[in-house]
């Protein structure tokens, strides 16, 4: 049997959130199966609530990555009827620093952020020390965030599974579903 969701995870994430979770930035690539998309943006969701519930601030969802780029671990599965997750911490370093928010661009492609909630990043940290132990913290309660839903709701990924390869096949025979 095949894993029906994949997590992949990077230290690259967009300033100035403290981690990138799914949903992805606009506009999605149409060639991947709806039922995936929809699948992404669910357990993306459900592991930025699980975060704010927890009172850990700083998520961010929608900006810097997209759908487009093939080649990935988390993208490839795609075309499979996969789910696949791509998670970013705040840097790659393994030094602790503080941040302190500025309405800037020039930092990245994030919008100015004046520690205002918006609908990229609802809950922003004015100021934080980010170390290694919170990063692996933070990626510890999504992988729990994205295993609670993939159990809560192993059967309807089965099912959706099923449903894609039906239609890839009608499809491929000419006759769309």
């Amino acid at each position: 049997m095949f894993p029906h969701i994949i997590y992949n995870q990077h230290q690259t994430g967009p300033y100035p959130s403290r981690i990138f979770v799914p949903p992805f930035d606009d506009p999605m690539n149409p060639n991947i199966p709806p039922l995936v998309m929809r699948g992404v943006n669910l357990v993306g969701d459900a592991m930025t609530r699980r975060l704010d519930q927890e009172g850990k601030r700083g998520a961010v969802s929608r900006i810097g990555f997209d759908t487009w780029w093939n080649g990935g671990m988390r993208t490839a599965p795609y075309y499979h009827n996969m789910i696949g997750i791509l998670t970013e911490t705040s840097h790659a370093s393994a030094t602790p620093r503080r941040t302190i928010l500025r309405p800037s661009r020039k930092h990245s492609p994030a919008p100015p952020c004046d520690a205002r909630a918006d609908d990229v990043l609802p809950s922003p940290v004015p100021r934080r020390r980010m170390a290694p132990s919170k990063q692996l913290r933070l990626y510890g309660d999504d992988v729990d965030g994205g295993a609670r839903i993939g159990a809560k709701r192993r059967q309807e990924w089965l099912y959706d599974s099923y449903q894609m390869a039906r239609d890839a096949i009608r499809t491929t025979r000419g006759k769309p579903s």
